[in-house]
């Protein structure tokens, strides 16, 4: 089967976006998560400037499979921009995809167990869940589409992964803006529909910048309807 779509000089645009976008969330989750990570290998806590974390074996866990997942999506997303027309298959590309895949489902697991001891209601769990599945969708879709050698899908579904990925950098940024705005600390699950508007109006933009929203709207659908509905018909905490 012919490479029908491939990342070349007709597709800048998509490079180009899609470069900035891996850049902005690269940079969000260092620069969030840098000051606490320092904080508690250097002095054994878990600090965001000044606030003490509750402490969890699931946080420290979760933080230590989280490195390396972040690291080997950065470079599978790298390794893609890389990729001429006609080697989209290339061995390493393959094998670095596949061992990802296996990767996943242990951090992620991890990721339902720090959930589960450290967010206390149904609806906000919820809200984590259905991002998990959701990477996983992408992970999925990206590793199907380099097999039938659909490059931009693979492009497309690894660049909506690594976004999805920064979801508790962005719930930490979305936390002092909205105090900063409303002069209080929101209810929790305020703070999270903040955060899930937040990322998926980002993941939207991004992909209708780069000309590419038709091809993955219905995969944003699937994902946004299931929170909007788990926010009405489930009761929110106090």
């Amino acid at each position: 089967m012919a490479i029908a779509e491939s990342m070349g000089s007709s597709n800048k645009r998509i490079r180009i976006v899609y470069a900035i976008a891996a850049a902005e969330t690269s940079l969000l989750i260092l620069l969030i998560f840098f000051q606490p990570v320092y904080m508690r290998l250097v002095y054994g806590i878990w600090d965001r400037y000044g606030s003490l974390l509750q402490w969890t074996l699931s946080l420290d866990v979760h933080v230590l499979l989280a490195i390396p997942f972040l690291l080997l999506l950065m470079m599978q997303f790298v390794l893609g921009f890389t990729q001429k027309p006609g080697h989209i298959s290339n061995r390493f590309h393959r094998i670095l995809g596949t061992f990802i895949l296996l990767y996943t489902p242990i951090f992620l697991a991890v990721t339902v167990w720090n959930v589960a001891v450290r967010v206390p209601y149904l609806v906000l769990q919820l809200t984590f869940y259905i991002v998990i599945v959701s990477i996983v969708f992408f992970l999925i879709r990206g590793y199907r589409a380099v097999r039938n050698k659909n490059y931009l899908k693979h492009m497309d579904s690894m660049l909506g992964a690594f976004v999805l990925s920064g979801i508790a950098a962005t719930a930490r940024l979305v936390y002092p803006l909205y105090i900063s705005i409303y002069g209080h600390i929101p209810l929790a699950a305020v703070w999270l529909i903040c955060t899930a508007v937040i990322l998926y109006t980002k993941l939207f933009l991004i992909y209708a910048l780069a000309g590419r929203l038709k091809q993955n709207i219905l995969a944003l659908l699937m994902q946004t309807i299931p929170i909007a509905l788990i926010y009405i018909v489930l009761p929110w905490p106090a």
